[in-house]
């Protein structure tokens, strides 16, 4: 992989995880409404696992592997899917507190996860 696309990877897939975990503090900040099922401890403990695994898929991509590449595009897809379910929820219900929390941060998910996902396709076309 040539430099400036992995560098481009780089950067955006670190963008990505840095709107995941603004994501993960906004929705408890805004009491998304799965913690009332999982409770406060549970809903970070799920996501202290969530966010633990496209770190470790990162450092597989530091390796060149095409199968970090591939499940780093599945994350990228997921996040965008993600931003789009609670923006759409809040747009739809006009609720945000104790409903939806994670519009605002989900605008950054489809911003970078778009343009990562895109590049992580040609990235892996090139992939020899």
């Amino acid at each position: 992989m040539e430099n400036s696309l992995r560098r481009r990877i780089y950067g955006l897939f670190l963008g990505l995880y840095f709107f995941h975990i603004l994501h993960v503090l906004e929705e408890i900040w805004g009491e998304f409404r799965v913690m009332r099922i999982l409770g406060r401890e549970g809903f970070i403990l799920g996501n202290a696992f969530l966010l633990a695994i496209p770190l470790i898929v990162f450092f597989y991509i530091l390796d060149d592997r095409r199968l970090a590449l591939r499940l780093s595009q599945i994350y990228a897809v997921i996040m965008v899917l993600n931003g789009l379910g609670h923006g759409l929820a809040v747009l739809l219900t006009g609720r945000y507190f104790g409903f939806y929390a994670g519009a605002v941060s989900g605008i950054g998910l489809i911003a970078i996860g778009i343009p990562l996902a895109l590049t992580l396709e040609k990235s892996i076309r090139l992939h020899k």
